[in-house]
């Protein structure tokens, strides 16, 4: 009797030894969605692989590393980052074969860390809720349970997706030939019946471009609303010409805001814009309220904060040396978390940037470059001189390089 007594006190060390169960693990995901994801005591995040070939990093390492910065494990390489979700155990992400750009559909088991291909073929537009996993495949729009059984077409090619809720998967129909509106419509995640919400009229400007049609470029629900932006891509500059639109999910109370920005962000009842500096809506556009000019470019935050860049020498044309700034949505309080004047030196930089600015438990994720310009040799954009991969906490302490790369020689 003893001695079983002391095999079932080593067993029970040893499970808990082995990790968290399935509901604890729920308990502590954050930023599910995101292209790096905190599951339990462990982050998700991709970094290159590769150099730089002039225009982007064509190689992703994925790594799982303890939030401490110990344990470093490498579990798969992709062409370039993709969204990471969690569910029941499992992170769910897509990876590209380059041989064909055909993609496939894994599993990460949090527990062993093992890779699991599931579901192949030519993938767009994955994305998954609950228990449910949704994807374009040969040109279709498809749902299947979390192991890829049960796949079940929603709709036709002619629909592009935008996004999900609870109750419905959104997209932009298409249009009618006779009319230039662009068409939001919605299929049921009950009875996978289709539906269009509402038709959104152009804006009748005379456009050069007889490609750059009116349709849906950005999509997102504030407040139980449908917030879109809408409109028109001319020339090469990809210059926009469109507006912002809410509307209810019943496609009632259609309102318009005029602005000349393609993207959004939203951040709990209100949405935010530049626009002559930044602006944030409430869904009904009914308040407006200007937060200043010195918000030069929004990034998603997912929480409570906003995040931008700030020019500190904004009177200087000849500088765009940026600092990355976080400014809570309630209180206004403003945190620099990086200073561009602390990024390496080259000879010949002249510029900092910051993307995948992602706020995941308590840190800041983003990406750094410095980019320099050749009279005569570089694009309008220039090149990369150092890429680095940083987080840093909220309150702006404790900032750490995660990765870095050095493309020229650092003065």
């Amino acid at each position: 009797m003893k001695k079983l007594f002391v095999l079932i006190c080593m067993l029970l060390c040893f499970c808990a030894a082995c990790g968290k169960n399935v509901s604890e693990y729920a308990e502590t995901v954050s930023n599910n969605g995101g292209t790096v994801l905190q599951v339990g005591d462990y982050i998700y995040f991709y970094t290159p692989n590769t150099e730089y070939d002039g225009t982007s990093y064509t190689g992703h390492t994925l790594y799982k590393m303890r939030l401490d910065g110990s344990e470093k494990i490498e579990l798969l390489d992709n062409h370039s980052p993709h969204k990471l979700y969690y569910v029941d155990g499992y992170i769910y992400t897509e990876k590209m074969d380059e041989s064909d750009y055909s993609y496939d559909i894994l599993r990460i088991s949090v527990e062993t860390s093992a890779v699991e291909s599931f579901i192949h073929g030519s993938l767009n537009y994955v994305d998954v809720d609950k228990n449910e996993i949704f994807y374009n495949d040969n040109d279709d729009f498809w749902k299947t349970d979390l192991d890829g059984k049960n796949k079940t077409k929603l709709c036709s090619s002619e629909y592009s997706y935008l996004g999900i809720d609870d109750n419905s998967i959104y997209f932009e129909a298409p249009r009618n030939e006779a009319s230039s509106a662009a068409v939001l419509a919605s299929v049921s995640r009950d009875d996978f019946s289709l539906k269009t919400i509402a038709s959104i009229p152009d804006k009748e400007l005379d456009y050069e471009y007889e490609h750059a049609k009116n349709h849906i470029v950005s999509f997102g629900i504030c407040d139980d609303r449908i917030i879109l932006s809408v409109g028109y891509y001319e020339g090469t500059g990809h210059f926009f010409s469109g507006r912002l639109v809410g509307v209810n999910k019943d496609g009632t109370q259609m309102c318009f805001y005029e602005y000349e920005i393609d993207s959004f962000e939203i951040i709990g009842d209100w949405i935010y814009v530049n626009y002559d500096g930044c602006l944030r809506l409430s869904p009904d556009f009914e308040n407006i309220e200007y937060w200043g000019d010195e918000a030069d470019y929004l990034y998603a935050s997912h929480n409570e904060n906003l995040y931008y860049r700030y020019n500190p020498a904004i009177e200087s044309s000849e500088n765009y040396i940026y600092d990355l700034r976080q400014r809570n949505s309630d209180s206004g309080d403003v945190v620099t978390l990086f200073q561009g004047e602390t990024a390496p030196k080259f000879e010949d930089s002249y510029s900092t940037g910051y993307s995948a600015v992602e706020t995941v438990g308590d840190y800041v994720y983003f990406y750094l470059s410095v980019l320099g310009y050749n009279e005569g040799i570089d694009s309008w954009r220039g090149h990369e001189c150092y890429y680095a991969y940083y987080r840093v906490r909220k309150d702006g302490s404790g900032l750490e390089i995660l990765y870095e790369l050095f493309e020229d020689e650092k003065l």
